[in-house]
Order: structure tokens, then C-alpha cells, then sequence
């Protein structure tokens, strides 16, 4: 096997940024196998994992937990690919179909079973891990990615011919300054990483630095990078017509790319193993609203990373879903929030742009992007690590404290459980919404519709 080592340029290495994502020492070093990179200080090792003809390090603060948590979601992927291929070839054997629904469901099936070829080969560089099938997820990855959840970005970024990456380009350009040097650049949440590919193209970065926290997204990243055509397949939302229900894609940057200008990295962007104070620009495209912290915690993170004057660079949604509502910024709060926490000479603008319009689908959203440009002033408040549990779940010997939110989960299990338990072939759903009325001293209307979504959502 090829020996494994992270692309540099020769006036650059990554080595001179990197911290240990475990004692945020500066002592990494790639080893003498080119297989792993170490910590002198602590010891702890982190794998390159191979992705095509090249690699990327996988930089966790906990190594064996991130690597199970997605060995399990690969496990998910297969066990869901592999009922929709079954359910197809069970529906195939309905001898009443016509001619043209059996022409498309045989090419569905023969594109899906191909598809998951494609994707449990591009992430076999985790078949080399031993891991249980009853794997807790680690906190570190974000709830909301499966493996194929952003498929269609790889799409977006390197394949469709639709001018939606130029126009996010461009609403970033709206905000940026004239003669803006971005210097050494770093990217949280780079995904699929064209917005980052083409930010460092048009603005002539000394080096740029991405970090992701999917594999996916960011392998394919890598290899299109490494100059690699990527085959994968495609299953619009709302096809136009029925060749456009599977379709073959290859995806790539249509130039020869300087592989030595980017470097990127397997790791949590909110716990970035770099060092302080060394980049010019940070860069955060559609990031902000999706990480689980307060934005005024954000900045902080941000600004770690950045040099007195350095720039931080935005585009995206301000689409807040957090369950505190005090988190849940407006345009002018983020503005005002900047300004307290170290940044000044900010510039916003809003611009509508098309998202994910793929030319085979009739579906595709317009979203009014948020920009800005934020300099930085003077140094906001330190940066605190992120722990996304609590520490009566990191810690298991811990007590678990008495809360309103771990009432309620128990009680939806409770019921979820007796609802359950009350299925004996026999009873109905107004049956079992009859019995739970009574103990729960609940309207039968009201039983019966809780029973009712217990099923639906258990389906």
C-alpha cells in the first residue's frame, strides 16, 4: 500500500497551525509509517484515513468514540440502502405493472444497488476499525448528518452546471472590501468545500485550511481536489421525466487543482485542533445557525483562531432552531453581538440566490443569504471547550439531576412502552386508547389520537 502523508506546500506546513485536539499541545508529528499523526506530549495517535489515492487526518478529541459513531452510521446506511433495494425487487414481482413502470423501477434498483457500492467504498478506509453494532453516537458529530444526508451537495458543488456557485460567490463579493488579502485561510464547516475552492481562487489566498466533521462530504472533497473524477448517482427530488428518476453523475473541478494550496482536516470545527491567533480569515459558510452553541459563544471560537485584524468572512441562513429561544438571533442582534465581542468595520448584505436546483428535478428553494464581513478589533472572551452532554452522561457515575425536560422524556417512553406492551393481535387502537384513558385520566379522544401517533411515528 502507497504510504499515506498530508499534502503541503513548500512554503507551508500544517504542522506549524496544528494543536492535539486532546491537550491542545503543539507537539503533533506525522509518524514514521505515514499512517498516523502523534501527540509527544499526551501520546494519543490519530489515524490518515485513505479516501481514493489520498487521505485526510481524523483529528477528534476522543478518536475511538468519533470512529464508531460513524462505523454505526455506515451500519444505518447499509441496513436503509438495503431495504430500499429489497422493497424494489419485491415490488417488481408485481406482474400488473406496465411496461414503462417495470423499465423504471429495474433501472432504480440496478442504480441503487450501484450507489451503494460507490458510497461503502469511498468510506472503506473504516473497514479496517473493529467496532459493536450497539455503538452510542459520539456528542462530537453532529445529530443531523447521516451519511448521505448532504448528498446532493456534492452535486451542487462539482457537478451541476446551474451558476449557483457563482452566485454564493458572488453575494459574498457583495460585502467584501476592495484589494481584501485573505491570507492563510481557514474554512469551519467547509462540507463539500466548492464555496471555499472558489473564495480562495477569486481572492488569491496564501494557503487555505478546511475543516468538516463528515467524511463524506469532505473526502469527496479531497479526492475531486486530488484531481480524481468521481462517479456517483444521483436521485433527484421530483424527477421531470422518468429518465431523470436515477442518474449517473461525475463530478469534478473541470481544472487541474494545486492540491498543495488546501489542506484539509477531519475534525470539530467548534473544538478546532489550531492554534491561536495565526489566520487571517476564517470563513464560515452555512454554519452559524446549525451549530448547537450560542452564537456569542461562536465568536469567541472565531476569534481564537484569528490575528488582531483579521477577517471573518459569512454567508448562509439565519435559520435558528435552537430550543433556547434567547439563542435564536435576528440579522441586527448578530451585528450588535460582533461589535461587543471584538469585531468592528462590519459590512452585511442580504442576496437571494438559487439552492440545491438540480437540473434533473422540478424541486429547488431560493434562499435569502446573510453576509458579512467582520474585522477583528481586539480579543473577545476566551474560548471555553465545547461539551455538547452534560457531565452526568460523560461522567456515568454521576447523579442524574431532577429536570422538567427528563420528566418528559420518561413519561412519552413510559407510554410509548405500554402502548406497545398492549399489542397482543387481538386489541385495537380504540381498544388500547380505551384502557390508557383511564389510567392516565385522559379523554378517550385524546388517548386514542396519542396511541394513534405512537403507531405512526413507530412505522
Amino acid at each position: 500500500m502507497q504510504a499515506r502523508q498530508i499534502s503541503e506546500a513548500k512554503d507551508f506546513s500544517v504542522f506549524s497551525v496544528l494543536q492535539c485536539p486532546k491537550c491542545e499541545s503543539h507537539t503533533l508529528h506525522q509518524d514514521s509509517d505515514k499512517s498516523s499523526i502523534s501527540c509527544r506530549s499526551c501520546q494519543q495517535s490519530y489515524p490518515l484515513l485513505s479516501f481514493g489515492d489520498t487521505s485526510l487526518p481524523f483529528l477528534f478529541s476522543d478518536v475511538s468514540t468519533a470512529v464508531y459513531d460513524w462505523c454505526a452510521r455506515i451500519r444505518g446506511f447499509n441496513k436503509k440502502i438495503t431495504e430500499e433495494i429489497n422493497s424494489l425487487a419485491e415490488y417488481l414481482k408485481d406482474k400488473t405493472l406496465s411496461k414503462l413502470t417495470r423499465e423504471r423501477m429495474k433501472q432504480q434498483l440496478n442504480a441503487k444497488k450501484q450507489y451503494q457500492a460507490q458510497i461503502l467504498n469511498h468510506l472503506q478506509c473504516f473497514d479496517q476499525f473493529q467496532t459493536s453494532d450497539s455503538v452510542v453516537e459520539n456528542a462530537e458529530i453532529a445529530k443531523n448528518q447521516g451519511v448521505d444526508s448532504y448528498i446532493n451537495n456534492i452535486f451542487r458543488d462539482w457537478c451541476w452546471e446551474n451558476d449557483e456557485n457563482k452566485e454564493l460567490i458572488d453575494a459574498l463579493d457583495s460585502v467584501i472590501e476592495k484589494n481584501f488579502n485573505p491570507g492563510l485561510t481557514v474554512t469551519l464547516g467547509a462540507g463539500v468545500s466548492r464555496l471555499s475552492y472558489d473564495f480562495h481562487k477569486k481572492y488569491k489566498a496564501e494557503h487555505s485550511v478546511l475543516i468538516d466533521i463528515n467524511p463524506v462530504l469532505l473526502g469527496y472533497a479531497k479526492r475531486i481536489l486530488n484531481n480524481e473524477k468521481i462517479k456517483l448517482n444521483e436521485f433527484p427530488i421530483a424527477p421531470e421525466s422518468s429518465a431523470d428518476f436515477c442518474v449517473e453523475q461525475v463530478c469534478s473541478s473541470n481544472e487541474v487543482c494545486a492540491n498543495d494550496d488546501f489542506t484539509l482536516l477531519l475534525a470539530d470545527a467548534l473544538n478546532a485542533p489550531l492554534k491561536q491567533k495565526v489566520f487571517d480569515t476564517v470563513l464560515t459558510p452555512w454554519f452559524i445557525d446549525i451549530v448547537p452553541i450560542d452564537f456569542k459563544d461562536l465568536i469567541s471560537h472565531v476569534s481564537r483562531l484569528l490575528k488582531l485584524g483579521g477577517v471573518w468572512v459569512n454567508t448562509g441562513s439565519l435559520a435558528f432552531f435552537h430550543k433556547n429561544e434567547k439563542w435564536n438571533y435576528s440579522q441586527e442582534e448578530i451585528v450588535d453581538l460582533l461589535k461587543k465581542f471584538g469585531f468592528s468595520n462590519i459590512k452585511v448584505s442580504r442576496k437571494k440566490i438559487n439552492y440545491l436546483h438540480s437540473p434533473h428535478s422540478a424541486h429547488g428553494r431560493v434562499e435569502n443569504v446573510f453576509n458579512f464581513y467582520a474585522q477583528k478589533k481586539f480579543d473577545s472572551i476566551p474560548a471555553k471547550r465545547v461539551n455538547y452532554l452534560p457531565d452526568w452522561v460523560e461522567n456515568t457515575s454521576l447523579a442524574i439531576p431532577q429536570q422538567a425536560n427528563i420528566t418528559a422524556i420518561s413519561s412519552k417512553y413510559l407510554l410509548q412502552a405500554q402502548v406497545l406492551a398492549a399489542v397482543d393481535g387481538q386489541r385495537s387502537i380504540l381498544e388500547i386508547g380505551h384502557l390508557l384513558a383511564k389510567q392516565y385520566s385522559m379523554s378517550q379522544q385524546q388517548a386514542i389520537a396519542a396511541v394513534r401517533q405512537i403507531f405512526i411515528d413507530n412505522l
